[in-house]
């Protein structure tokens, strides 16, 4: 044997044995990733080792058979190897345009298949065969590098694609010039572009492994992308939600639940915490119906809203509970705002009086919300006590 023979030998097996691994890599890849980009890179990886079988079948079985064989095997290379191109190229357009559809490639298919035959019958030259697989893959993939893609997650893919596409244009000329010297002539030695072919497939299988990185980055960056999306999603359902939740339906105000984002909010600053009970609520409930009650609330809710600044967070605590934290006032201030309230609730022409009884608490910078609101709730039943107390001395008075 010759040492390009053993070259070529040598050369063919490192390749087809690292197509073998890429194939099996992207058929478990296709599994964690199963998106379009890559279930057809899974089928063209499968076409590139098609190519290096039939080549090894050629190698061992064939080499010096002529007739029907020898036109399955050259027909069998062909299609496996433009194949591969075909559905290279596919993937990288489905990559760099997320979103897109698979597209049906049945007339290529077709063609393809018909290109095979007519190559299988009319070609009975090694040269001649390599030279038009690798003037083939010259021209797919150079095409592929000029196709435009509205996202550009396919960087890698693009550099070992058209590193490929270079090797397959020198290997052209190389091939071009063993095959018709009179036509293209080169500046080395017949034997030194001997020793190139014999080893070419090492250098094929170099420019494969970095198409496959590019491949696995192109399909983990777009899945980096589509989790990030998805969890940009789920935040904005999440504050959604929060929102829906953090408001009571019924009045407008704030719900019991946003006080936590209150209570954050104030960052060491000292506030005022006013707990207030609607008076007689449950009377307004048993005389008129839970639609007049309803209304009560919601009527109170605006009236309170609207006699407190606008920063100042009012909440309804629950049932007819309401809580007021007003960022860095005093009693006196607050208590201001509260007969402010009462002015406001008295003043409302043909709607039912509405009563309260409050209570204040002084919430300091450093300290604990829990135990101001409790102060609060205290003082207000303090105070609802005082005024039942001074009701039924006016009632006893008047009597």
């Amino acid at each position: 044997m010759s040492t390009d023979y053993l070259l070529w030998l040598w050369s063919l097996t490192s390749q087809a044995a690292s197509a073998t691994m890429i194939v099996g890599f992207f058929a478990a890849l296709r599994r964690s990733f199963p998106t379009a980009e890559v279930r057809v890179w899974t089928q063209a990886w499968a076409a590139n080792l098609l190519s290096l079988v039939v080549t090894f079948v050629d190698l061992y079985w064939v080499r010096s058979v002529e007739g029907p064989s020898l036109r399955a095997i050259f027909g069998l290379y062909i299609f496996g190897k433009a194949w591969f191109v075909v559905q290279m190229v596919h993937g990288l357009w489905l990559a760099g345009n997320p979103g897109a559809a698979p597209r049906r490639l049945r007339v290529p298919a077709v063609l393809i298949a018909a290109a095979s035959v007519v190559a299988g019958l009319y070609l009975h030259d090694y040269t001649l065969l390599s030279l038009l697989s690798q003037v083939g893959i010259f021209a797919g993939f150079f095409l592929a590098t000029l196709i435009p893609t509205a996202n550009r997650p396919v960087g890698w893919l693009l550099r070992g694609i058209g590193l490929r596409a270079l090797l397959s244009a020198v290997e052209s000329l190389i091939y071009a010039a063993q095959t018709a010297p009179p036509l293209v002539t080169l500046p080395w030695t017949a034997d030194s572009l001997a020793h190139f072919s014999a080893v070419s497939s090492s250098f094929d299988m170099l420019t494969e492994w970095l198409i496959a990185l590019g491949c696995v980055l192109a399909a983990t960056g777009r899945a980096h992308r589509e989790l990030a999306t998805t969890n940009e999603e789920l935040h904005r359902v999440q504050a959604s939600l929060r929102a829906m939740v953090d408001v009571d339906a019924l009045t407008g105000l704030a719900s019991r639940s946003a006080l936590r984002d209150v209570v954050r909010s104030l960052h060491g600053t000292s506030a005022g915490v006013l707990f207030l009970d609607l008076r007689g609520f449950k009377a307004i409930n048993d005389s008129g119906g839970h639609q007049v009650g309803d209304d009560a609330l919601r009527h109170f809710a605006a009236v309170l809203r609207e006699s407190f600044r606008p920063e100042d967070v009012t909440v309804r605590y629950g049932g007819d509970e309401f809580v007021v934290v007003a960022r860095c006032v005093d009693r006196a201030q607050m208590m201001a705002r509260v007969d402010n309230l009462r002015a406001r609730l008295a003043a409302a022409d043909g709607r039912m009086p509405l009563e309260f009884d409050s209570g204040y608490a002084d919430l300091p910078a450093d300290g604990a919300f829990d135990e101001a609101i409790k102060s609060a709730d205290l003082a207000m039943y303090d105070a609802k006590a005082a005024a039942s107390r001074a009701r039924q001395s006016l009632a006893h008075i008047t009597a």
